[in-house]
């Protein structure tokens, strides 16, 4: 029996065993993504009353010109009193936006490192959540990408979003809260 006769003969039970296995497959990555199944880097929370914060990446590469060369960044976090608050969210709080300066560090292996201060900034703070619309602020989680959605501050505690978002360049190593390794 040829395989197009098998089908054209058997197709009802085909289409129904091929919809089940999809819901089953989709269901299995909506939990695992959600963190409801063995996700083994799940996201955690910056402490509201944080200090201070430090973000440290992998090492990444860079095409310079005509060379490839290795980086890895460190993002200091300062708080400060501003909040981005939106009606669409549950948070009542708001979300704590960070003076952010970042400092990329260019690894040398015959020399030491040499430093790149870059310029600082106002955003706050989270990670990419991509079967979502939004994005998860004031969190962070092992070998993701650190998201910052950068923001206009002035004399209010009132910070108004720019809508502008830069994503790091590499993926987030570890973490410092106050002294605390994560």
């Amino acid at each position: 029996m040829g395989v197009k006769r098998y089908v054209k003969e058997h197709w009802k039970p085909l289409a129904l065993w091929s919809g089940v296995g999809g819901l089953f497959f989709g269901g299995a990555l909506f939990a695992y993504k959600k963190g409801y199944v063995g996700n083994p880097n799940p996201a955690v929370a910056i402490p509201d009353g944080a200090q201070e914060v430090l973000l440290h990446t992998h090492p990444f590469e860079v095409q310079v010109g005509e060379q490839v060369r290795s980086f890895r960044c460190i993002y200091h976090l300062q708080p400060t009193r501003f909040r981005i608050w939106s009606v669409l969210e549950e948070n009542k709080l708001g979300h704590p936006v960070f003076f952010i300066t970042p400092t990329r560090y260019q690894l040398a292996p015959e020399q030491a490192e040499i430093i790149h201060h870059m310029e600082s900034f106002y955003a706050a703070v989270g990670i990419p959540r991509y079967f979502k619309r939004r994005d998860l602020l004031d969190h962070v989680r092992k070998d993701s990408p650190i998201l910052f959605h950068r923001a206009l501050v002035g004399g209010g505690n009132h910070a108004i979003p720019t809508g502008e978002k830069l994503i790091s360049s590499g993926k987030l190593a570890e973490w410092e809260f106050g002294g605390v390794k994560g």
